[in-house]
């Protein structure tokens, strides 16, 4: 949640400009790139959250869609490089016996 809360402070830090000093032509242009820069910082940060959460919801509608694409991300790793990793199991699956011991 850091990053919504990061992107919502933007707003709040622009508007405060005039407090600051600023004032005139300078502060209105100010203003409005500060809340230019805001709302696509804000418009990034809600995309990934749809992503995720539309990302989740498939994983839950099909656990097969899920193995397939945490096997892709596990080719992924091993690509760049990052063998050592264990794999990990899609979100939402039930332990197994092999899950207990370990």
């Amino acid at each position: 949640m850091i990053p919504e809360t990061l992107t919502q402070g933007q707003y709040d830090t622009v508007y405060a400009l005039p407090l600051l000093g600023i004032s005139g032509a300078d502060a209105w242009v100010l203003k409005q790139g500060g809340y230019s820069i805001a709302d696509i910082a804000a418009k990034a940060v809600y995309a990934l959250i749809i992503y995720r959460v539309a990302k989740l919801k498939s994983y839950a509608d099909d656990p097969a869609f899920a193995a397939v694409e945490e096997a892709h991300a596990d080719e992924l790793a091993i690509v760049a490089g990052r063998q050592g990793r264990p794999a990990r199991k899609p979100r939402g699956t039930a332990p197994t016996t092999e899950d207990s011991a370990v």
